[in-house]
């Protein structure tokens, strides 16, 4: 799918680089959890939201919000 006029810009902090801004569209951009996203198989955090984890909960009820996290991201990507 692309976008008609405006490409969505993403400014991704990769764990291992600096902050850098990249154009991309909806399908290169794989949601990992509420706020860690893969592009070409390379995780990206997003910066400025923590979100509930999903792979390392502490509890059921953050497993819970943490998908809730991920689905929304996930919408928003979408």
């Amino acid at each position: 799918m692309k976008w008609h006029r405006t490409m969505v810009a993403l400014a991704l902090a990769n764990t291992s680089a600096v902050a850098s801004e990249v154009t991309l569209r909806a399908g290169d951009v794989h949601v990992t959890d509420g706020d860690t996203v893969r592009v070409d198989n390379h995780p990206y955090r997003l910066v400025g939201f923590d979100a509930p984890e999903t792979w390392r909960a502490r509890c059921s009820g953050e497993a819970l919000l943490g998908k809730a996290a991920a689905d929304r991201l996930q919408q928003l990507v979408d």
